[in-house]
């Protein structure tokens, strides 16, 4: 085994025994390493420091879960691995040789939520019932983000009165980064008096919201949001915002009261 850490002083014998496995030997009884195969049919016992023969090397019969040794993956699209050994009875998944919660049976099956979570180099360790173990090759996990797709679109039109509260809001997928725009120019929230919210929902889809409090006639406008990522760019469709002036909204009130008593 490669990752075996044995004695640097004297020589490594690399060679294959009769089950087929490629292995290391050293003329020497003494092993500085948690790992186990070896061509004269023993183990490194980790508690003595020795090399134990009395100890029979686990049979693997299942080495195909990643043939190519990696597997490319769509974002949001479920994982799945399994590896096993004959006698196995415990198992424990790796990523870049730290525990993955949760995942202690020979088949591994995760959701794939993001490069930055879930790329990374996966291995399965187990154990039979005298606790000698073997570990799986390892597997490199690449993850494919898609292009952003808009679930949720922007309202086409949207008119209020001044002072009233302007929303904006809509629901993409497998985005990474937002530009809020109004008539194509970048809005910035702290300089333009907008707040920004985003909130993560399921399946890599994200909830982004538009705010202002208390807006103006000058803030009336083609309104659009642009998604993006390392694959590509989706825009929102464009809402016409209209902010009525007070007079007007004063005026429409007045006239609907008159109509209101004539009615009556």
């Amino acid at each position: 085994n490669s990752e075996t850490k044995w004695n640097n002083n004297l020589p490594v014998i690399k060679s294959k025994d009769s089950e087929g496995y490629i292995c290391e030997t050293q003329k020497t009884s003494q092993c500085l390493s948690f790992n186990f195969i070896t061509c004269d049919g023993g183990i490194c016992d980790e508690n003595t420091n020795n090399m134990n023969t009395n100890l029979k090397i686990p049979k693997k019969i299942e080495e195909n879960f990643c043939p190519e040794g990696k597997i490319k993956i769509n974002q949001n699209k479920e994982l799945k691995l399994e590896w096993f050994f004959e006698g196995g009875i415990n198992y424990l998944w790796t990523k870049d040789s730290l525990p993955i919660s949760n995942a202690f049976t020979s088949i591994l099956t995760k959701r794939i939520n993001s490069p930055r979570d879930d790329n990374g180099i996966y291995q399965c360790i187990g154990w039979d019932s005298e606790k000698n173990y073997l570990k799986s090759k390892t597997c490199l996990i690449e993850v494919i983000s898609p292009i952003p797709l808009i679930k949720e679109n922007l309202k086409e039109s949207i008119v209020i009165p001044e002072g009233s509260e302007l929303i904006l809001e809509f629901i993409a997928r497998d985005g990474e980064k937002y530009l809020w725009t109004r008539n194509s120019a970048v809005i910035s929230p702290k300089t333009d008096g907008f707040i920004v919210k985003t909130k993560k929902l399921k399946f890599g889809e994200t909830k982004m919201t538009l705010i202002k409090y208390s807006p103006e006639v000058s803030d009336s406008g083609n309104y659009e949001c642009i998604v993006s990522n390392s694959e590509g760019t989706e825009k929102s469709k464009i809402s016409n915002v209209k902010i009525i002036p007070k007079e007007q909204t004063s005026k429409c009130s007045f006239l609907d009261d008159i109509e209101i008593i004539s009615s009556n």
